[in-house]
C-alpha cells in the first residue's frame, strides 16, 4: 500500500468521479484507475461501486476513515515542514542578522576555512 494510493483513495471519494479525482491528483483517468485497482487488490475487494456515480462499498466505508486520518496526518506534517523551512536556515548556513558586524568577521574567517576543507558549507552575505 502507497501514500499514493491512499490520495487517489480520498480524491475519488471526495470527487466521486474518475475523471475529476484523476484531474485533481494531477494524473492521467488510467493512471487513478490503476492505482485504485492495485489497492483493491491489496486490500482483497472492491472499494468503490462504478456507476454513474462513483460510491464507497462497505469494505470502501471500513477504511475511508482510517485514510482520511492518514491524509490529515502527511498534511499536518507538510504544513509543520514548511513552516520550518521558514524559521531555520538549512544545514551550513549563517544568516546575516545573526551576527554582529565583529562576529561577522571572525566567522567569516572561520568559514573561509571551513568552506575550503568542505565545500558544501555556504553563508548569506
Amino acid at each position: 500500500m502507497e501514500l499514493y494510493q491512499i490520495r487517489c483513495f480520498l480524491a475519488l471519494y471526495q470527487e466521486a468521479s474518475f475523471t475529476r479525482a484523476a484531474k485533481r491528483c494531477g494524473v492521467a483517468q488510467p493512471s487513478l484507475s490503476k492505482a485504485i485497482r492495485l489497492l483493491e487488490e491489496e486490500l482483497g475487494g472492491q472499494l468503490f461501486l462504478r456507476k454513474r456515480v462513483v460510491r464507497l462499498t462497505p469494505l470502501g466505508e471500513s477504511v475511508r476513515s482510517r485514510f482520511e486520518r492518514i491524509g490529515e496526518e502527511l498534511e499536518a506534517l507538510r504544513r509543520e515542514t514548511a513552516a520550518r523551512q521558514w524559521l531555520e536556515p538549512p544545514p551550513g548556513v549563517l544568516p546575516r542578522s545573526a551576527v554582529t558586524p565583529r562576529a561577522r568577521v571572525v566567522s567569516r574567517k572561520r568559514v573561509e576555512r571551513r568552506t575550503q576543507s568542505e565545500p558544501s558549507t555556504s553563508t548569506l552575505y
